[in-house]
């Protein structure tokens, strides 16, 4: 499938995602001790820095892709200032179901969604071979996120869109300008 298409189908995701926000507490019928736990633990590995670690971890570990490590930190870098950004600028509160009264910042867009959405553009052009395992941990982490009952359906749907959308954007231009090889690895 295009690339086109399936960013017109996130933004039609997007807009039904907010639709569908009044059923975002439905996780929270199943939650049991161990189960919170387990939700807590995949949340807490979902975050940015752990992400961002593990990439250039795997970067690193290969000689010749250590050249799209700029790519990797830009990537991240854009999409943490337009998430935050987008906090502070939409004011949204977290969910009123929050049972485990986690305290944090703003809900709409997601950082956990924004962040393990970056990355999946970045293995499946580097290490393909972890493609489906990421995509089963970035579906793991969007539920853990609905679970505690710390974000709407949209605030998840937003934060993939983004961190999908710029990170695509930036392994384009890499692929087409050789922008940061020439620049960073003369």
């Amino acid at each position: 499938m295009k690339k086109s298409y399936i960013f017109i189908l996130w933004s039609l995701a997007l807009i039904l995602s907010f639709f569908l926000d009044k059923y975002s507490s439905i996780l929270i019928q199943f939650r049991n001790p161990i189960l919170d736990k387990i939700m807590i633990a995949i949340s807490f590995l979902g975050s940015w820095v752990y992400i961002l670690l593990f990439l250039v971890v795997i970067l690193l570990w290969e000689k010749q892709k250590r050249e799209w490590i700029p790519v990797v930190l830009i990537s991240f870098a854009v999409t943490t200032l337009l998430t935050y950004s987008l906090k502070i600028g939409v004011g949204r509160s977290r969910p009123d179901i929050n049972p485990l009264e986690i305290k944090t910042d703003k809900s709409f867009p997601s950082g956990h969604a924004t962040a393990v959405f970056t990355a999946i553009p970045i293995i499946k052009k580097l290490a393909p071979s972890l493609k489906y395992f990421w995509l089963i941990f970035a579906i793991l982490v969007i539920i853990s996120r609905l679970y505690l009952g710390i974000h709407y359906i949209s605030d998840l749907v937003a934060g993939s869109l983004i961190g999908y959308g710029i990170s695509s954007l930036f392994i384009y231009i890499e692929d087409k300008t050789h922008f940061f090889k020439k620049s960073i690895f003369r």
